[in-house]
Order: structure tokens, then sequence, then C-alpha cells
């Protein structure tokens, strides 16, 4: 299969939509988690300073400060 290259480049194709689906799946996952993050220190009497903290902490090599506090906004 390798020694053709229509069916390489087929291949390639496929395996690089995969990695982006994952990539996106799990950015989302992180999203998900940062905005339950949220949620819970909210309930537990934190502040918005406190909370932001946090989440640069956890997310923060993931999401740019801006995002984190739109996460804070949103929930």
């Amino acid at each position: 299969m390798n020694a053709d290259p229509e069916w390489r480049d087929t291949i390639m194709d496929l395996e690089t939509r995969m990695l982006e689906r994952e990539q996106v799946g799990e950015k989302k996952g992180l999203k998900t988690g940062a905005l339950t993050l949220v949620a819970s220190l909210k309930d537990v009497g934190c502040t918005s300073q406190q909370i932001l903290q946090q989440l640069k902490q956890k997310y923060g090599n993931v999401f740019s400060d801006k995002q984190l506090e739109e996460f804070l906004k949103q929930s």
C-alpha cells in the first residue's frame, strides 16, 4: 500500500482528519471541565478572582486568559 502514492496520500489525509477531530474533542472536553470547575467553585462561595486563579492554574496552558475569563462569565 505504501508503494502506491495515491493510496498513501488518501491514508495520510484520513489520519490527519482523525487527529484534528481528536484535538477538537479534547478541547471541548477541557472546556466542559473548566465550566464545571467554575460552577463548583461558585457553589462553595469562591470569589471570581479565586475562581479565575484556579482556572489559570488548571487550564492556563490550554486556554488564553481571555478565554478563561469568558468561561467565568458564562457560568
